[in-house]
């Protein structure tokens, strides 16, 4: 009986390091594609080629997601001028290694990334400042409509004729109708 335990026993623990084995291979081969990753981006950092060593960086982390490659990218961004992307990325850095030894230095790249998207962007007018009459244009009512559609045009019409017809009637029954027909003496 101690017997068969034992023989149990090594199987179950041949069968756990047999099924491990795969997955620690395939975690290695990631972990190693990753670092080639991280050495290529490196090296194209050091001769000033950022936008692909960002693009390595990038292609690091989505394979390996490793804290340094964010950083990294960081770096890549703040090289060519771009802070948004910058801060941006040093922020996941900081999110993602709240405990970061080098956490000083990312967070005055975060401010100087900060203070330069500030710098570029454009001045806000002045509150208290008045527009001119002349510069204030306000548009006309767009009603889409044809103007024979149009309410004002038919009460236009409609009082004009309503005018005229009184105007008319009151000067036609006003005079005699002597004068418009002659008597006839037969």
């Amino acid at each position: 009986m101690v017997r068969l335990a034992v023989l149990l026993s090594a199987a179950l623990a041949a069968a756990i390091v047999l099924c491990a084995a795969p997955a620690a291979a395939e975690d290695d081969r990631i972990t190693r594609e990753a670092r080639a990753l991280y050495v290529d981006g490196t090296r194209l950092y050091k001769i000033g080629r950022y936008q692909e060593a960002a693009q390595r960086f990038q292609d690091g982390y989505l394979k390996k997601p490793d804290p340094s490659f964010l950083f990294n990218l960081g770096q890549c961004y703040r090289q060519m001028h771009e802070p948004e992307q910058a801060a941006r990325e040093y922020r996941a850095y900081l999110r993602d290694k709240p405990d970061a030894p080098n956490r000083d230095d990312v967070e005055t790249f975060i401010r100087e990334a900060d203070a330069e998207l500030r710098r570029r962007a454009p001045p806000a007018p002045p509150a208290h400042v008045v527009t001119p009459l002349a510069e204030r244009t306000t548009p006309a009512p767009a009603s889409g409509a044809p103007v024979y559609k149009q309410w004002w045009l038919w009460t236009a019409v409609g009082g004009a004729l309503a005018v005229g017809l009184g105007v008319g009637l009151g000067v036609g029954l006003s005079q005699s109708s002597d004068h418009l027909f002659p008597t006839i003496v037969f």
